[in-house]
């Protein structure tokens, strides 16, 4: 199955990388009770050991979205480090999307997509989730067709009004769209 940084990747463009990385794999996965905090390494500090607080351990997809983000900082994205899972990576884009112009985090997010952690890439709930999302989206007032990614991409649709919607499907879909 290809993955939607793949799908999106011939003509990537802001609003396709934001939907990308952030708003679309939020409105169909991951958990909405992500850490207030962030996830960090300090030097000489392995992930999962202990400096006297009760830490989770990193896992592998949680450390390369450690590595993604010192990327992105690296590409002039000041992204706070993810907290850990999908959500983690979610909430620390949305930290600084709107405090970059569009070329900066596009240039950003290109130079790094490699770097992405797996959950970033794939969609965790199956082929019929954009059916779901698009059904959603159309009941939130948007005209789209069955891949709602393809007409924001295309600038079709008012990057705003996307947005809205996309917070209230994000909502639904995580209760009961799975």
């Amino acid at each position: 199955m290809p993955t939607l940084i793949n799908r999106l990747r011939p003509g990537l463009k802001f609003s396709a990388s934001v939907i990308a990385v952030a708003l679309l794999a939020a409105a169909c996965g991951g958990s909405s009770d992500a850490s207030s905090g962030v996830a960090s390494l300090d030097e000489g500090q392995e992930a999962g050991s202990s400096d006297g607080n009760e830490t989770a351990p990193l896992d592998d997809e949680d450390a390369q979205a450690l590595v993604f983000a010192e990327c992105v900082r690296d590409n002039g994205v000041d992204m706070p480090d993810p907290g850990p899972g999908q959500q983690g990576l979610i909430d620390a884009f949305r930290a600084v999307e709107r405090d970059y112009d569009r070329a900066t985090l596009e240039q950003a997010l290109t130079a790094c997509q490699d770097l992405m952690p797996q959950y970033a890439q794939e969609h965790p709930t199956g082929d019929d989730w954009q059916l779901d999302l698009a059904e959603c989206l159309r009941e939130q007032g948007l005209d789209v067709s069955d891949n709602p990614f393809e007409d924001a991409h295309s600038g079709a649709i008012d990057v705003n009004e996307f947005s809205a919607a996309m917070e209230v499907c994000r909502n639904e879909l995580a209760r009961g769209g799975q």
